[in-house]
């Protein structure tokens, strides 16, 4: 049985992989240093922990993507979708703290018929790790807009969230959001 490397060096290799596809591997598929199928260039000797996490990473990359879908499209189903019955949310927006998702897509929904225009939601700077069934993602959104009054958002926000994978699906626990002053 292979010795398995310490957390720190399959996190550091998982972290090169990713930075390779980030860089375009798919350019480079019938290279020598790269094994793997069509859609999953990862550097040789790569154990399947390590292959699994950056799996997983995307998985929650597109749980990210799938919510500013959802928000551009005033849609409060597919962000209730992804979330655990028994979520923790911290909103930039009253309530400012919410538990279980019972009452969040009453008041997504609110929040999105407060708005007059679309709302912009641009997503940077996302962070995103993985480990077993647990994963967190960090990032900064842009949203923008003009509320029904005439008001308009121009404004940015800091985001966590925290996710369980349960029977195979990657769901928020705990979504934390805040304005910087």
């Amino acid at each position: 049985r292979r010795a398995r490397a310490p957390a720190g060096e399959r996190w550091r290799k998982a972290g090169a992989a990713l930075r390779w596809h980030r860089r375009g591997v798919a350019a480079i598929q019938g290279s020598d240093e790269f094994s793997g199928t069509a859609g999953s260039y990862l550097p040789r000797g790569l154990a399947k922990e390590d292959e699994m996490a950056i799996e997983d990473q995307q998985a929650l990359r597109e749980l990210v993507d799938e919510r500013a879908a959802a928000v551009r499209a005033k849609d409060p189903a597919p962000l209730a979708a992804r979330q655990a019955p028994d979520i923790v949310l911290f909103n930039v927006v009253p309530p400012l703290r919410m538990h279980g998702k019972d009452g969040v897509v009453a008041q997504t929904q609110a929040w999105f018929d407060a708005y007059e225009s679309a709302i912009g939601y641009d997503v940077i700077e996302l962070h995103v790790e993985a480990a077993g069934d647990l994963g967190f993602c960090s990032f900064l959104y842009h949203v923008s807009g003009t509320m029904a009054g005439g008001t308009k958002v121009d404004m940015w926000v800091r985001a966590t969230l925290c996710c369980r994978r349960v029977n195979g699906t990657w769901l928020i626990t705990h979504d934390h959001e805040s304005v910087p002053f």
